[in-house]
């Protein structure tokens, strides 16, 4: 039942998803749903709210390890994936916090929600980034929160995840302002993390290039070992990458 409350909440919002709707979604008798939310409505939201916060929790924890620019960039393609494949897409807390009508049992779950998604993001992101480009990581671990949460009302509204793409964009050069390309070593992987921040599947890369997905599949499995040099610009400027030809040679004197 919180599973087709979830649903209901990100379709059409808290009022809206009724114990009626969630009823016909999971065909459970009526009084199955008093005898688990005997609180009503308030109880419900506040179960969808908390479920939801725990599921995404887990999702950071588990994503957020290694390159933070990676884990960002990994986390926005899941969520551009999932409002891709949904009709009705967007964040169970949001419509729950807007429609809360004053309810401090619904707004503390959300509080406490948000406040582990950020905790969860500051852990991952390490000590040392802040240092590293001169910010505090809780006021990043609030812009990513705040950044995604808002990209999906934009999405929302323009009924496509290139709002929420855009986004992810912008939070992967605030971990990492460095180019991508700004290291010739780690070019191959620079591919790699590209292809994921902008929402490409190996096929659709494969695609673009004009080459079998199993092609672009051995290409990363080996990051990129023994593929010419024209191949990887070709592959870069498909991905919207800027290649220079600069190559300079330290003095030896």
């Amino acid at each position: 039942m919180i599973d087709a409350a979830k649903a209901g909440f990100r379709a059409n919002g808290m009022v809206a998803t009724g114990f009626t709707e969630v009823l016909e979604a999971t065909g459970a008798a009526r009084g199955a749903i008093y005898h688990h939310f005997p609180g009503g409505k308030e109880e419900l939201a506040t179960a969808v709210v908390t479920s939801t916060g725990d599921n995404v929790e887990a999702a950071i924890r588990t994503l957020f390890i290694g390159n933070p620019a990676d884990a960002i960039a990994n986390a926005v393609h899941l969520v551009a994936s999932a409002v891709e494949h949904r009709d009705g897409f967007g964040c169970a807390i949001a419509p729950a916090v807007l429609e809360a009508n004053g309810s401090r049992t619904i707004l503390r779950a959300a509080d406490d929600a948000f406040a582990r998604w950020q905790s969860a993001i500051r852990d991952g992101l390490g000590s040392d980034l802040g240092d590293r480009i001169g910010a505090d990581t809780s006021d990043i671990a609030a812009l990513v929160v705040a950044a995604i949460e808002g990209a999906l009302v934009l999405s929302r509204a323009a009924g496509s995840n290139e709002p929420l793409r855009r986004v992810g964009r912008a939070l992967v050069a605030v971990v990492d302002p460095r180019p991508p390309e700004s290291r010739i070593g780690e070019f191959p992987t620079a591919l790699i993390r590209a292809r994921i921040a902008r929402g490409l599947t190996q096929r659709e890369l494969a695609e673009r290039v004009g080459l079998a997905e199993q092609a672009i599949q051995r290409y990363e499995a080996s990051d990129y070992a023994g593929v010419s040099f024209a191949r990887l610009v070709e592959i870069a400027e498909a991905l919207n990458l800027t290649v220079h030809d600069d190559v300079r040679l330290a003095s030896t004197r």
